[in-house]
């Protein structure tokens, strides 16, 4: 049986059929509509269990004008800034806490460097990809 759902990657819409598994073969998943066709050969995979990963492997990092970004990796609240404007830090060092769905979420600097400004407060509501600190 094939079911229809619309997936969003990346704020862009997929429609996507899903087949069932059935006597333990393992479907396919396959885009219908994409944007583009380099989307489309990255949206066919094959359906397998994987892995779950945490907020703190999940944060996106992006290297601009201002030094690395460091991003919420989902909606929360900031209950803890661990660093300091101008303190050096080392790659992987808890920056802040974040807690989303009750639990507390290490935010990880991405790289070693000088904190470059910080751009939340304690007990801030922040939303995925929020920029909360960039590090230099």
């Amino acid at each position: 049986m094939t079911r229809k759902f619309i997936v969003t990657v990346n704020n862009e819409e997929y429609e996507v059929l899903v087949e069932e598994i059935v006597d333990g073969e393992i479907g396919k998943i396959k885009t219908m509509e994409t944007p583009n066709s380099q989307a489309t050969a990255s949206m066919e995979k094959t359906v397998q269990p994987s892995a779950k990963s945490t907020p703190q492997q999940k944060t996106e990092q992006s290297m601009d004008s201002r030094g690395h970004s460091v991003v919420a990796p989902l909606p929360g609240v900031v209950l803890k800034i661990l660093v300091k404007q101008g303190e050096e830090v080392s790659l992987g060092q808890t920056l802040l806490i974040l807690e989303a769905m009750k639990m507390e979420n290490e935010i990880n600097s991405p790289v070693a460097g000088v904190i470059s400004s910080i751009l939340v407060n304690p007990n801030q509501n922040v939303n995925t990809n929020d920029l909360l600190i960039t590090v230099e």
